[in-house]
């Protein structure tokens, strides 16, 4: 309870003992109100932490780790291929995952240089033609 707080309540104690009479409901309720104010009054405070404990936990604490833009990137391509792929019967009538058709950029050769860039340059512009009509499947 902060000093203030017990202040007000010492008040309140004192009004309800200058009070008139009350009748007897209004009266028992006073009475376990001021009974509770008095225990509150009464009770020892809370022991506070040392402030310097307190700031040295501050200062200490390890920073919020902001996320690897590559990973986050790359879950969201994994979202996007997952949410488009889907189960069918291969050739050989064994279950298989069918990709999604990932169109290429028309200027790109994907014969040529990295296959996983171009082939994360199709998702992310397969992604951002679905942002653009509202959504996945």
């Amino acid at each position: 309870m902060t000093p203030g707080q017990k202040k007000r309540a010492q008040q309140i104690l004192r009004r309800f003992e200058q009070a008139d009479p009350l009748p007897l409901q209004v009266n028992n309720a006073a009475v376990d109100m001021a009974a509770m104010l008095q225990e509150l009054i009464d009770a020892p405070e809370p022991e506070q932490p040392n402030q310097s404990e307190q700031h040295l936990e501050m200062v200490n604490a390890p920073a919020p780790s902001v996320p690897d833009v590559d990973l986050v990137r790359d879950a969201e391509r994994y979202r996007w291929l997952r949410d488009w792929t889907r189960g069918a019967y291969g050739i050989d009538s064994n279950p298989a995952f069918i990709l999604p058709h990932v169109p290429t950029m028309l200027d790109q050769n994907i014969m040529s240089g990295s296959v996983a860039q171009h082939l994360d340059n199709a998702i992310d512009a397969a992604i951002e033609r679905d942002k653009l009509k509202g959504g996945a499947p």
